[in-house]
């Protein structure tokens, strides 16, 4: 297990940067071994449900793993975001939206996944995903023209703030409780969308990203294994059905 998980980081190392398709297949989808996939009924639906998968193999079979998860997105709903814009482009309709910053949209795709955070000073015993404790001094920038842009800061350490706009991660409620961050617009390129996050809801639309119940943010956080380079789909449910042979989904 532990060659097989060192194999498949070095070829992340030169495969990962892009979410290009190889003999259909996203890459990012071929080298790992766990998979959450968040399906919407439609481009404009706010709600959707978030499944796990996981295999012991590339090229093996994906198995669903508990039970499924409610979720909630953005109150426009879901918009191709920058992370799938290698794909190869049959994966996509020509009037598909496509993620802006300020579209109140919730970005769609092959993302990997980023670090676990929270307000408490360390993360659960059991959850093996990098963590970061976030404060009450702690922003998420959504400001494109801000060297900071879709990054999470700690704003006593920067003595010259350069940006206009950012997401407070003390909003005054528990939505950022626990999360962990996806990887849309891992460029950083300005205007394709900041701060994406899955966090926890209370059954209304989020802010640009994926909500669950905090309990099931913890069963998703008690599950994921960095070592087999888990990724996240998120789509609606008739571009699933299109691109399910072709992408060899459960």
């Amino acid at each position: 297990m532990r060659k097989r998980a060192m194999l498949l980081c070095l070829l992340s190392a030169c495969l990962l940067p892009a979410v290009a398709l190889d003999g259909g297949e996203p890459v990012l989808m071929k080298l790992s071994l766990q998979m959450m996939v968040v399906t919407t009924p439609d481009w404009n639906a706010t709600t959707g449900t978030l499944r796990r998968y996981e295999r012991t193999r590339a090229n093996k079979p994906w198995d669903l793993v508990g039970e499924p998860i409610p979720v909630t997105v953005d109150k426009g709903g879901l918009a191709w975001g920058e992370g799938s814009t290698n794909m190869d482009d049959s994966a996509k309709s020509s009037d598909d939206p496509a993620k802006k910053d300020g579209d109140g949209k919730t970005p769609a795709g092959v993302f990997r996944l980023g670090t676990t955070f929270g307000y408490a000073d360390q993360r659960q015993q059991a959850w093996r995903m990098g963590y970061q404790s976030v404060g009450s001094n702690y922003v998420c920038v959504d400001d494109p023209s801000s060297k900071s842009y879709n990054k999470l800061v700690d704003k006593t350490k920067t003595n010259s703030p350069d940006w206009k706009s950012a997401q407070d991660m003390h909003p005054g409620d528990d939505r950022f409780v626990w999360g962990l961050t996806f990887e849309n617009n891992h460029s950083n390129k300005a205007g394709q969308g900041a701060c994406s996050f899955l966090e926890v809801g209370n059954g209304q639309p989020s802010d640009g990203s994926i909500a669950a119940g905090q309990a099931g943010m913890e069963t998703i956080l008690g599950w994921l294994e960095p070592h087999v380079l888990p990724v996240l789909l998120v789509i609606p449910e008739g571009a699933y059905n299109k691109l399910q042979p072709v992408w060899n989904l459960p």
